[in-house]
C-alpha cells in the first residue's frame, strides 16, 4: 500500500509483490514464476559460459593453425596458384603475412 516501499523493492530487484492477507495459491504462483525466472537466468549464464569456452577453443585452434596456413599459402603461390593480386593481398592480411606487394616469377 505504500508506494515508496514498492519503488524501493523494484530498485532492489523484487520479482513480484504479494499483499496481505496472503493467499496460498497466489504465493505458490509467484514462487513458481520466480523459480522459473531463476532457472532461465541460470541456463542463460551457462549457455553464455559454454559459448565463451567454444570461442576460446576456436581462437586457440585458429592461432595454432596460422603457421601451417601461412606456409601453405606461400607454397601455393610459389607453386603457381593463380590468386589475383587483390585476393593474395586479402589472404595475406587475414593470415597476418606482412608484405607490401606479392610477386611470383
Amino acid at each position: 500500500q505504500d508506494f515508496d516501499y514498492a519503488q524501493r523493492a523494484v530498485r532492489l530487484g523484487a520479482y513480484d509483490f504479494i499483499v496481505k492477507p496472503v493467499r496460498n495459491d497466489e504465493l505458490e504462483r509467484v514462487i513458481a514464476l520466480a523459480v522459473m525466472e531463476l532457472e532461465n537466468r541460470h541456463l542463460e549464464l551457462s549457455l553464455n559460459e559454454n559459448m565463451t569456452e567454444a570461442i576460446n577453443r576456436l581462437e586457440e585452434r585458429h592461432q595454432s593453425s596460422l603457421p601451417f596456413l601461412r606456409s601453405k599459402f606461400i607454397s601455393e603461390q610459389i607453386g603457381g596458384a593463380r590468386a589475383s593480386e587483390t585476393e593474395a593481398y586479402i589472404i595475406s592480411e587475414q593470415l597476418g603475412i606482412s608484405c607490401s606487394r606479392i610477386a611470383v616469377l
